[in-house]
C-alpha cells in the first residue's frame, strides 16, 4: 500500500533481492561497468518514471552506513540519496555473503548501484569508505548468527518505518520517492526452503517494527 506524506510517496512494499554480481549486471544490460565480475552490486528494483537518469545526472549524490538492532541481529542498513530519490538496502550483519561483499568494496574503495524499472537499466557507483563502527558491530553480529534475519529484516521494510525516517532525515521538501530492499543471501534462501520472503510472510515480532523512529 502507498502512502503519501507531504506530498513524498513512500510504501511497505519493498522489494527482496538477492546479492547480484557486476558479471550478472554486465551480462543482463550489455553493459561493462569498470569492477571486477565478482564485485557485488546493489540493485534497485524501481516503478517506471521514479528517475530519469539521464536529467537527474548532475544530481546530488550520498552515501549512508547504518546498524540496526533488531531482536534477531544487527542489520546492516546502507542508504543511498540521488537527488530527490532515496534508496534503502538491508542486509545481515552476521551473514557470511555480507561480509565479503563489505570487504570487497573496502578493496574497490566505491559500492557498484544498478537501478532498473523493467525496461531500462542504470549504473552507478559511490565512494565507499565505512567507519570503525561498522567493523566493531560486524565482528559483534558474526558471533550471534540467527535463522530469523529474513523474517526481521522484511517486518521492518513492511512497516515503511526506515521510509519515514530517511524523508524525516533528508528534509521532505527534498525527497520525491523512498525505495527500500531486503537483501536475501544463499542462507538465507536456503533457510527458509528457497522461498523468496515478501511482506506477506511477516514472521516477527512488534518490537522489531518499531525498532526506528
Amino acid at each position: 500500500m502507498s502512502h503519501q506524506t507531504n506530498n513524498i510517496e513512500y510504501t511497505g512494499d519493498y522489494t527482496v533481492s538477492q546479492m547480484h554480481t557486476v558479471a550478472d549486471i554486465e551480462n543482463s544490460c550489455n553493459v561493462e561497468l569498470g569492477f571486477p565480475g565478482g564485485t557485488p552490486v546493489l540493485v534497485a528494483n524501481l516503478k517506471e518514471g521514479v528517475l530519469d537518469f539521464e536529467s537527474d545526472k548532475g544530481a546530488s549524490k550520498s552515501l549512508t552506513l547504518d546498524v540496526v538492532p533488531l531482536l534477531a541481529g544487527l542489520a546492516l542498513k546502507i542508504g543511498f540519496r540521488r537527488g530527490g530519490l532515496l534508496m534503502y538496502w538491508l542486509g545481515d550483519l552476521s551473514d557470511q555473503e555480507i561480509s565479503d561483499a563489505l570487504d570487497d568494496w573496502c578493496l574497490q574503495g566505491r559500492i557498484p548501484i544498478a537501478y532498473t524499472d523493467g525496461q531500462s537499466c542504470f549504473f552507478e557507483s559511490a565512494d565507499f569508505t565505512p567507519p570503525l563502527s561498522l567493523y566493531l558491530s560486524w565482528n559483534e553480529a558474526s558471533q550471534n548468527t540467527s535463522p530469523n534475519m529474513m523474517q526481521a529484516m522484511s517486518a521492518l521494510a513492511a512497516a515503511g518505518l526506515i521510509e519515514v525516517q530517511g524523508i524525516k532525515d533528508a528534509g521532505a521538501t527534498e525527497i520525491k520517492a523512498v525505495r527500500t530492499t531486503v537483501l536475501q543471501t544463499k542462507r538465507h534462501y536456503e533457510e527458509i526452503d528457497g522461498k523468496v520472503m515478501t511482506e506477506d510472510d511477516d514472521l516477527s515480532s512488534d518490537d522489531d517494527r518499531q525498532t526506528l523512529h
